[in-house]
């Protein structure tokens, strides 16, 4: 089956009804995103639609620009956590956002905004290779599988982010790699 991702910002059309055309495994990117016909404007009743129709959540942080920082800490308080935490980074895009923007500071993003640890992680490693069907190679560690590891620590790497709602995060902590293993070799050391 063909997934399809969908971005679903600033849409002239309602969350629930794009969830509506939306199966299982499809993907409903920049989920938590403010302004019209956000999740919150429905009472996240959409994310109950997409639960049931197995629809995936993602963050798409995109640092401030396709998240409302409120929208986000409200799901979160309200049950719904995003399935998947990505970046929605690009090469053009990288270094407009302070050169530091990245996995690390979406995932202490998520972390200010109340998600819990084991849940940033689960929705970082394991979930996202399942989505992409690589469940049995990627997103854990066992024997026989490749031996990619980022190792982080919660330290002084802080940010301060406001959203385009004015919505401001400051963090003095965040999350920062201290080792990354590539295929059972270090690549990278602190």
């Amino acid at each position: 089956k063909l997934k399809v991702m969908v971005h679903c910002s600033h849409s002239p059309t309602p969350m629930a009804q794009i969830v509506e055309t939306l199966g299982e495994g499809d993907i409903l990117t920049h989920a938590f995103h403010g302004g019209v016909n956000s999740a919150a404007g429905d009472g996240f009743d959409c994310f109950h639609l997409a639960r049931s129709r197995g629809v995936v959540l993602d963050a798409g942080f995109a640092g401030h620009i396709h998240t409302d920082f409120s929208v986000f800490q409200k799901a979160v308080e309200s049950g719904f956590l995003p399935d998947t935490i990505s970046t929605d980074i690009t090469r053009y895009s990288a270094y407009k956002r302070g050169g530091k923007y990245g996995m690390t500071m979406c995932m202490g993003m998520a972390r200010l905004l109340g998600m819990e640890e084991e849940a940033i992680f689960r929705a970082v490693t394991s979930t996202p290779a399942k989505v992409l069907g690589k469940e049995t190679e990627w997103g854990c560690l066992s024997p026989g599988r490749k031996a990619d590891i980022a190792v982080l620590e919660y330290a002084d790497e802080g940010f301060d982010l406001t959203d385009k709602a004015g919505n401001r995060i400051v963090s003095t902590d965040g999350y920062r790699c201290v080792l990354t293993v590539a295929d059972g070799e270090i690549v990278y050391r602190r």
